[in-house]
């Protein structure tokens, strides 16, 4: 358990980057070098897999304007529909925890502002939360 959350750290392996690349790769979206670049962070330490019943993402720990942590979600995908909603406030319990300030994704899909609540908002390309309390 990770900040007592039900996510787990796990090793990249290929059959996560199997799963990764059958939920996620699709043309205009995620390429299959995405999955790849990804892996190779993880390899390398600058990224880390985190599964967690519903599903799985790849964070890294990004220092954002001002000095200030950002737990930037590079991939997700989940093993069922809602994953994300289900997972979202063990998310910002791990970014909490570990002191970023906000979490971020670029979502590489449509339709992400019918499923996120009032705490996201857009910053250019990306989703972003305040995760220490702050308002946006």
């Amino acid at each position: 358990m990770i900040a007592g959350t039900p996510f787990e750290f796990a090793d990249w392996s290929p059959e996560i980057e199997a799963f990764l690349v059958r939920q996620l790769v699709d043309p205009g979206h995620c390429a299959i070098a995405d999955v790849r670049e990804v892996a190779a962070q993880c390899a390398a330490g600058r990224a880390l897999c985190l599964t967690h019943p519903f599903g799985l993402v790849i964070v890294e720990l990004k220092t954002s304007d001002g000095g200030r942590y950002d737990l930037r979600i590079r991939l997700a995908a989940g093993f069922r529909p809602g994953a994300f909603q289900a997972a979202e406030s063990a998310l910002v319990a791990i970014a909490h925890d570990i002191g970023a300030h906000t979490m971020s994704f670029w979502p590489a899909r449509r339709g992400w502002e019918r499923l996120l609540g009032p705490a996201w908002s857009k910053r250019g390309e990306d989703y972003v939360r305040h995760v220490d309390g702050q308002s946006r």
